[in-house]
């Protein structure tokens, strides 16, 4: 998890609103100013009284504190050539990119208005590196997590299981289909078809798009690997509460039983390494068995999702491993059935809501060019053919089958996610210890430090 260096301030805590653009300006331990176009420095803040303190999120193992010299004595609001938005925005984006692969905790960021987020969202779109972006507009957070292997090899099966599933159901092209929507796929967002902005969260969407381009978003699949549980329900509540069709919300909970830690520079492990040897046998857990929770929530029908509704008829949760809860799972698949028949029903009413708008439309247009009333009573009267078309009738009888996902099939996928991250961890790792033992040759081979004394 990620840890925080904390900054305490001799100074009445300030906060930096995006709508206000300002903020206080600390000072770095060796009284380094920022300049006037810095922008905010990149802090979550905490609120306490008597102790106030920036904190600066951080994916090591460790918490420094420095003093700083910031003295407040007014509060006003700085000219826009003091708040530099731009340069705190670049700021947010180098942070990001400076994360290495395999130091997978995630990033948060405060204060971030949603020109912010979609200006990092353009800046990192076009970077090898996928990184997920969640962003909540409530709380203005910005949470950045560069997916392991063990987030993006357990999406790849869900997101082919849906996609088989609702295919199944047998909706004609010409009245539209079901688009099975990630972040590593997705360019639009939302019902407003915009194609500048990833999907961010959840991390799949199973999305309706009808003949007239409109998109119902139905069920999200949310993957959760570094942040806490509660951090992830705060945010998908937030998303559900601005989604007025979503139907259902699935979460797995991924969890590390054992919190990886790298060696350290003074453990007996990276002396072993630092030593020059043909062959050199060690031991460390680069990666630790996990526990899998899987939660499923289905809206009530006349409410909205409430991810605190624990009603059995609405919520189901059970742990898929270690220890398969086959009882809990199969009360699980009973409800992604119900979830099932609810988006069939909801999308077959939008399609016959569509055909009886056309049929309208139609009828208006032949009352209007008609000279005969008696004409115009035939027409207003014909019934529609849109709405009872045959072509639908196998998808009004469809049924879902009864298990949704396939755990057997889903489990060789996180196994071998498991051993990549393990891989990617050794070695991002191993990068930096070849990296420490260059700067000593260099340190070596130069005579120590090179900087000459100043003559008094």
């Amino acid at each position: 998890m990620p840890t925080s260096l904390t900054l305490p301030l001799r100074a009445q805590s300030v906060y930096y609103d995006c709508s206000q653009a300002w903020k206080s300006q600390p000072s770095t331990p060796q009284q380094k100013q920022y300049s006037p176009t810095s922008g905010p420095p990149l802090v979550k803040h905490h609120s306490t009284p008597s102790a106030n303190c920036l904190a600066i999120q951080s994916s090591t193992d460790t918490c420094a504190q420095f003093e700083t010299s910031l003295q407040i004595s007014t509060l006003r609001e700085p000219s826009v050539h003091e708040i530099n938005k731009g340069v705190w925005r670049k700021k947010i984006v180098a942070e990001i990119r400076g994360r290495r692969h395999g130091v997978h905790d995630s990033q948060s960021f405060s204060h971030v208005s949603i020109n912010d987020y979609e200006y990092i969202a353009e800046a990192i779109a076009s970077d090898d590196d996928q990184y997920n972006l969640s962003y909540t507009p409530s709380s203005s957070q910005l949470v950045v997590i560069l997916p392991s292997p063990i987030h993006e090899n357990f999406l790849m099966p869900l997101c082919k299981s849906m996609d088989a599933v609702f295919a199944s159901m047998g909706i004609a092209p010409e009245y539209g289909e079901f688009m099975i929507q990630m972040n590593s796929t997705l360019n639009g967002c939302g019902t407003s078809g915009s194609q500048a902005k990833p999907l961010g969260q959840p991390d799949i969407l199973v999305e309706f798009h009808d003949k007239e381009s409109e998109r119902l978003q139905l069920w999200g699949t949310e993957v959760s690997y570094s942040e806490t549980r509660e951090d992830v329900l705060f945010k998908l509540q937030d998303y559900v509460d601005g989604a007025l069709n979503i139907v259902a919300l699935t979460l797995f909970d991924i969890k590390e039983n054992i919190r990886h830690l790298p060696p350290k520079e003074s453990s007996k492990m990276f002396d072993t390494l630092n030593e020059v040897e043909l062959v050199t046998v060690f031991h460390h857990n680069w990666v630790s068995a996990v526990t899998v929770t899987v939660t499923t929530w289905l809206r009530r029908p006349a409410g909205q999702l409430d991810l605190n509704d624990h009603d059995n008829e609405f919520y189901q949760c059970a742990e898929l491993t270690p220890n398969a809860d086959t009882t809990s799972l199969a009360n699980v698949q009973r409800l992604f059935q119900h979830t099932l028949l609810r988006i069939q029903d909801m999308t077959l009413n939008h399609i016959d809501q569509l055909a009886a708008e056309d049929a309208a439309e139609e009828s208006s247009s032949d009352k209007s060019n008609s000279d005969k009333s008696n004409s115009d009573e035939s027409n207003s009267d014909e019934p529609s053919t849109a709405v009872v078309d045959p072509s639908l009738l196998a998808c009004r009888t469809w049924v879902p089958l009864a298990l949704l996902f396939d755990w057997e099939t889903v489990m060789p996928y996180l196994q071998r996610g498991l051993k990549q991250t393990g891989y990617d961890r050794y070695s991002s790792w191993h990068e930096n210890l070849l990296k420490h033992k260059a700067l000593e040759m260099e340190n070596s081979l130069g005579g120590g430090s090179t900087k000459r004394s100043r003559k008094v």
